[in-house]
């Protein structure tokens, strides 16, 4: 997907703006940006990040931005690498801390000083790590299908064996077709579309930057005091482990299991997310509450 939506989608889910911002360090790509909903005194702000291989596109197509918008002044980005943002052709550019500096500058951009946050795999890692370096810029925090840990080997478990090597060596047809003998089903167009646009060089930089991740380090881990709500499917064991340990280990955080849900299948479970996290952005104002617990 080009991550522009047509006219008629735009009137009927209501696009306040759209744009980009690049920073202006050597590492600043041309992020893209779209915000919903109308800018009005005291209405809060929800930023939603998506997960590898997709787009901002994924929230609308699955309802969650037709919710949102109805309460939240709700802004999307495209992650470097996705959608209509730029896309680099080096690991480093790909790097989760770069993606946090972006999310940072769209929000100064904005002048939305704190926000709440809904992050998706690569979204959730994106803003575990902003709770473990930039706290003061989130009112809470939701992460679904995603981990603290480092990602070394993940790329093999999540995408299929020796993705990387077979990018890298045989091109985007081999990836696709390696893809679609892993699961046995063809591949999506929106994520064939995306791997496309990135083209064989850009997809063995992200894959290669996506299993050299480090994740957030244990002692930081400990110190994230930003409200957190972890989801993870009952059928996505290394999310579901690596979610309750983080939730167990940080000292506002818990976990809720999203019942008979894959990696893949998790941010489609809209109504069963925001359920909870609608509920937990309002419980999340009050500081007192030392650990927040709601029926899984």
């Amino acid at each position: 997907m080009s991550g522009l939506m047509s006219n008629a989608e735009v009137r009927e889910i209501g696009v306040a703006e759209t744009g980009f911002v690049r920073r202006s360090d050597p590492d600043g790509a041309a992020i893209a940006y779209r915000t919903y909903g109308k800018h009005r005194p005291g209405v809060e702000h929800v930023l939603l990040a998506h997960g590898s291989l997709q787009n901002s596109a994924v929230w609308s197509k699955h309802g969650y931005i037709a919710q949102l918008s109805q309460q939240y002044r709700v802004t999307t980005i495209d992650v470097r690498g996705h959608g209509a943002s730029e896309k680099p052709n080096h690991p480093g550019g790909y790097s989760v801390a770069s993606s946090v500096r972006d999310v940072c500058a769209i929000l100064d951009h904005l002048g939305i000083r704190r926000t709440h946050y809904i992050g998706y795999s690569l979204g959730g890692r994106i803003g575990l790590t902003l709770a473990a370096t930039a706290p003061e810029r989130l009112t809470s925090l939701v992460v679904a299908g995603s981990s603290h840990r480092p990602q070394r080997g993940a790329v093999d478990v999540l995408i299929f064996p020796n993705a990387v090597r077979v990018v890298e060596e045989l091109g985007l047809v081999a990836f696709v077709d390696g893809w679609e003998a892993h699961r046995g089903q063809q591949m999506g167009s929106g994520f064939r579309t995306t791997i496309e646009a990135l083209g064989q060089c850009g997809l063995a930089a992200l894959l290669r930057q996506w299993d050299a991740e480090p994740g957030v380090a244990e002692d930081a881990l400990l110190q994230i005091e930003t409200p957190t709500l972890f989801f993870a499917g009952s059928e996505d064991p290394m999310r579901l482990a690596e979610s309750r340990e983080a939730a167990v280990r940080m000292p506002r955080a818990y976990f809720a299991m999203l019942e008979g849900c894959n990696h893949g299948q998790t941010v489609t479970m809209r109504e069963r997310i925001l359920d909870r996290a609608e509920a937990f952005f309002r419980l999340s104002e009050f500081s007192d509450i030392e650990k927040l617990r709601v029926a899984g």
